[in-house]
């Protein structure tokens, strides 16, 4: 199990930063279907009086290299759209990649070193 730990930038307004969240896990689901992907989400009141609820993780089980390779695309691409937002890989025991610093080496390593881990 691998969680990719969200924060979408302090540049955007809460519903803002409530959307990034969403498009990201949309984006993931769509690059690996077949993937185990769940949500955890924190609620916040945004403007306007409105529940603005953002995703703060993204838990990932049961995903090969090469589903984990796209995953690592989608998560650079978003990263790139978004230059105050970072996006943490953390594994079961307690390791930490932060995905705007590495290289895809560096990710796939990690990644093969923790994703046995239940």
């Amino acid at each position: 199990m691998l969680v990719f730990q969200i924060d979408p930038g302090s540049q955007q307004s809460k519903h803002e930063q409530a959307e990034a969240s969403k498009e990201l896990l949309l984006d993931l689901k769509m690059s690996a279907p077949d993937a185990d992907i769940q949500k955890q989400e924190l609620s916040g009141i945004a403007e306007h009086r409105e529940l603005a609820t953002a995703i703060s993780a993204i838990v990932v089980s049961g995903i090969k290299l090469g589903v984990f390779s796209a995953m690592f695309q989608v998560v650079k691409d978003w990263l790139d759209r978004r230059p105050t937002a970072e996006v943490t890989l953390k594994a079961k025991d307690g390791s930490q990649l932060k995905m705007s610093k590495v290289t895809p080496e560096e990710a796939f390593r990690f990644f093969e070193a923790h994703s046995a881990q239940k």
